[in-house]
């Protein structure tokens, strides 16, 4: 079967809810997706014809399949994603310069998603991708630097997350990576502070760079065993705080020549330093 949805401008509350359909043309009418709109349904191709959606409702797609084998690919701007928008989403999406103004809490909670990319962000509510457990890579959009802020639990329980690449993160708030135990890099060229839970539990990881960080928070790393190197843009940290880099034993490559404070414990069994 073949659906086509043109001359209204807001997809209506649960339109295609549980329904299955092999082809969803969006017409370029529509400017918003309403609440439950594809919640459940079963779609093999979904197309857009829009560019540019103002609001995607909560639970919009919560719980839809995507049976294509290629990506779901989105308009180019979303200005907002509300609460739940994609959470159980199962299949595959192009993220690729896709620019969403905000997403709103538990936007992609639990969704069936491997690879985000290229994606552009200006600001990240709570618990976003967290227990995406399938998520492997996430990046930004290298030529994007909005000065974003990451809510609380952004990526938390992302088991199989392994490499992230930010280039417009400001701010990341408590457990944004907690949990994340595949974790081996992160790497921020904007970053300029980050909550002491941001990276508990990142017993894989191996590099990170923080951006325009200085100062390194207490237990930043504390019991991240295999962390090795350590950059920062800045010509100086102002403080270390205590226990920050405990347990890191395979630490070799920070440099401290013009960290202004060290506490206590900082380096505490960092064995090869």
């Amino acid at each position: 079967s073949s659906v086509v949805i043109n001359n209204i401008s807001t997809i209506p509350y649960g339109f295609f809810y549980g329904a299955k359909a092999d082809s969803v043309i969006v017409g370029s009418s529509v400017t918003s997706i309403g609440q439950y709109a594809f919640t459940s349904a079963v779609i093999n191709n979904l197309t857009f014809e829009t560019n540019h959606l103002t609001k995607i409702f909560g639970n919009a797609f919560n719980s839809m399949t995507y049976t294509n084998e290629e990506p779901l690919k989105l308009p180019a701007k979303i200005d907002e994603v509300l609460s739940q928008g994609f959470k159980n989403f199962n299949g595959e999406i192009d993220f690729s310069c896709v620019h969403f103004g905000l997403l709103g809490d538990r936007s992609f909670l639990s969704a069936k998603i491997s690879i985000v990319e290229d994606v552009k962000i200006d600001k990240m509510g709570n618990d976003v991708f967290k227990d995406c457990t399938n998520l492997q890579y996430f990046s930004t959009a290298p030529s994007y630097k909005p000065n974003a802020t990451y809510g609380k639990n952004a990526f938390l329980n992302c088991t199989n997350l392994k490499e992230v690449y930010d280039y417009g993160v400001k701010k990341l708030y408590a457990n944004a990576f907690d949990g994340c135990t595949s974790l081996q890099v992160f790497a921020s060229e904007s970053l300029s502070a980050f909550n002491p839970t941001a990276f508990n539990g990142c017993t894989s990881l191996e590099a990170v760079g923080l951006g325009n960080v200085t100062t390194i928070p207490d237990n930043a790393f504390l019991d991240c065993p295999n962390l090795r190197y350590v950059e920062y843009n800045k010509t100086y940290l102002d403080y270390i705080g205590i226990n920050a880099f405990k347990g890191c034993s395979k630490l070799d490559n920070i440099d401290l020549s013009l960290v202004e404070d060290i506490e206590s414990g900082a380096f505490s069994g960092c064995s090869s330093l």
